[in-house]
């Protein structure tokens, strides 16, 4: 390492210190964003974020002195990834991140890999953030950057797994390349069949499945839980007679505008320890049900209720709803 290396990796090295936690703030902020989006579209995902390390950010300057001499060359001291469960869930992701007010989207780059190719699979974008969006009393020590990508669930799983195989590997033998490559298949496969099979599945599903169907999906969009709250068919069952029959056979997208009207409103119940208000209902996906037959069919829905579960309950998620705008 000649001496001019030297001195500018310990000049990275020194700089990367003093701003290291302001990068672990720039990146919970992006993921605190981006675990919005997902709510907002109802996207059952994950979202990760780190900042980078200090001794990646060394090594990649021991690496590429003549890029990376200074700290301002870094464009992924900050990153965060949206894991998300269809490939169909990617581009509206990406069109919430194009139009956030504190985003400006510098690339966007949908990487695919060509067969000679084992790089990662991803919609990758650089963003440059408005920080005084988020901290305005707290003035940024540079330009703020962030690299995000979003992934399936599959294409993550590859990315993981390669990583440990081929990454910052300059020759790979070729009995490697091909086991590889069928595990990228199996990836492509994987996310090509769930995509297919979920499709496939609400065309046949009957009325109270595909309520609950969505019923499952705005909870987990609101509440950011998936674990443990499926609704279930046979509550669901025994509450459906709460719709009209002119409702029936487009009650989803009865479902859909009210989720659109009342999502804050449903926030406020759901989200935040919803188990404090000693009712077993908040706690379950149901409960949107019942807050959208309280809201435009009250009546219907009381009849309904009151044959099956105890009044004071329903009477309970009524006073917690609140009057009707």
């Amino acid at each position: 390492m000649s001496s001019e290396t030297s001195m500018a990796v310990h000049r990275v090295f020194q700089e990367h210190l003093t701003e290291r936690d302001f990068w672990q703030v720039v990146a919970d902020r992006v993921k605190a964003e981006l675990e919005t989006i997902l709510r907002t579209l109802y996207i059952a995902g994950k979202v990760e974020g780190r900042a980078k390390t200090t001794g990646s950010v060394v090594g990649k300057c021991m690496r590429k002195p003549d890029r990376y001499a200074d700290l301002s060359a870094f464009g992924d001291l900050a990153a965060a990834r949206a894991l998300v469960p269809f490939p169909s869930d990617v581009a509206p992701v990406a069109a919430q991140i194009h139009v956030h007010p504190a985003f400006t989207v510098l690339e966007d780059d949908i990487k695919r890999r060509s067969p000679e190719s084992l790089q990662y699979q991803a919609r990758h974008l650089e963003l440059e953030i408005d920080w005084n969006y988020f901290a305005p009393e707290s003035p940024a020590p540079r330009a703020v950057r962030c690299e995000v990508q979003i992934q399936t669930l599959a294409e993550s799983l590859w990315a993981s797994v390669s990583h440990l195989i081929t990454y910052k590997r300059d020759s790979i033998p070729s009995d490697i390349h091909l086991r590889v490559n069928r595990l990228i298949v199996l990836c492509e496969l994987f996310d090509d069949e769930a995509e297919i099979s979920r499709d496939a599945a609400l065309r046949s599903v009957d009325l109270v499945a595909l309520i609950s169907r969505d019923l499952d999906r705005y909870y987990s969009g609101i509440t950011g839980s998936t674990a443990g709250t499926e609704s279930s068919l046979e509550v669901l069952g025994s509450l459906v007679e709460a719709l009209g029959d002119d409702e029936r056979e487009t009650y989803p997208a009865v479902l859909e505008r009210f989720i659109s009207d009342y999502g804050e409103r449903l926030v406020g119940l759901l989200k935040d320890r919803p188990e404090a208000r000693g009712n077993a209902w908040f706690v379950r996906p149901e409960a949107i049900f019942a807050f959208e037959r309280i809201t435009n069919r009250p009546a219907t829905f009381g009849v309904a209720w009151d044959k099956s579960y105890a009044t004071a309950d329903r009477e309970a998620l009524e006073a917690a709803w609140g009057p009707i705008d």
